[in-house]
């Protein structure tokens, strides 16, 4: 495996990481959607679709979390740094080595 997939394989096991960690996600369709990412990647198959229900998924939790002000700070801290581990991390590596995302 080159680097560039290495690196990237690190990046999609930290989003497992941080999604299992999600207290607010209590039906877990955020870990399970970032296991999905990451065999999607693993197979070589089209990662974008993979990718894109991750993002929407945080982005719903997100939502709900920010009508609920009792959820308290550290489900929303690991949410959004989620959020920017896939937007600043994820996304940009995948482009820069061709991925269609």
């Amino acid at each position: 495996m080159t680097s560039v997939l290495t690196e990237i394989e690190a990046i999609l096991a930290h989003v497992e990481r941080l999604a299992r960690q999600l207290r607010t996600d209590p039906e877990r369709f955020i870990f399970r959607s970032a296991i999905e990412l990451r065999t999607t990647f693993d197979d070589r198959r089209a990662i974008g679709p993979a990718l894109e229900r991750v993002r929407i998924s945080v982005r719903a939790l997100r939502r709900a979390t920010a009508s609920q002000p009792s959820m308290g700070s550290r489900p929303a801290t690991t949410l959004d740094f989620l959020d920017d581990v896939l937007e600043h991390e994820l996304v940009p590596r995948l482009r820069r080595s061709g991925f269609d995302v």
